[in-house]
């Protein structure tokens, strides 16, 4: 958090210029940028293992673009979907789980800011309430059970309180092995587990003075 405290209200070319980063000028490329410079800056060790970002006090770290009146203006990515082998999965063993039990989420501002000038808000170290964890159980579960009787491709970004299944890939050929409903493996598109914008923005609001 002392960390944080430091860079908060910091733009991404000042800290990007701290660890000798550039910032790319292509917008395809600056996907994932922020999120990959504020893990630098604050010491993330996970790097792409499915494990929290930081993995020796169990933390993941969120970053999450803002609008100017601090709600989220896109759905936050939590983790990759199971498409096989998960009969035997329960929600205390998922990997959503896991990586929502402990989050620290950082705001940063969005569109239409230029990405350089983007500022970093103030931290906030959060963990799911009760109420907040039955509501994500709740769509897990209803999500994981249609994926378990085949119907992985019926599952749309409409699905879901909290918690949506939308497709993760860089592009229509990056496919993944799935299950029918005849029990048969087939080739599909990975899908991911989002929180949605609503649930979020509730966070926020929840945890800052943030104007109406």
């Amino acid at each position: 958090m002392e960390r944080c405290r430091a860079i908060a209200g910091r733009t991404l070319a000042e800290l990007a210029a701290r660890v000798g980063w550039r910032i790319p000028s292509e917008t395809r490329r600056a996907k994932g940028f922020a999120g990959q410079l504020l893990e630098e800056c604050l010491g993330a060790t996970a790097k792409s293992k499915s494990v929290p970002d930081f993995e020796r006090i169990g933390v993941e770290m969120k970053s999450i673009p803002v609008s100017a009146t601090g709600n989220p203006v896109e759905s936050t990515y939590v983790s990759t979907t199971t498409l096989v082998d998960h009969f035997d999965l329960c929600w205390e063993q998922s990997r959503v789980r896991k990586k929502l039990y402990r989050v620290l989420w950082v705001p940063i501002q969005a569109r239409p800011i230029p990405l350089p000038e983007r500022r970093i808000g103030n931290a906030l170290l959060w963990s799911p309430t009760s109420d907040e964890e039955i509501a994500l159980r709740n769509d897990w579960e209803e999500h994981m059970e249609r994926i378990r009787l085949g119907q992985v491709e019926t599952i749309t970004g409409r699905d879901g309180v909290v918690l949506q299944i939308r497709p993760k890939a860089a592009d229509s050929r990056a496919l993944t092995w799935g299950i029918d409903e005849n029990g048969h493996r087939f080739r599909t598109l990975p899908r991911g587990f989002y929180l949605r914008p609503s649930f979020t923005a509730k966070i926020l609001r929840q945890n800052f003075r943030l104007p109406r």
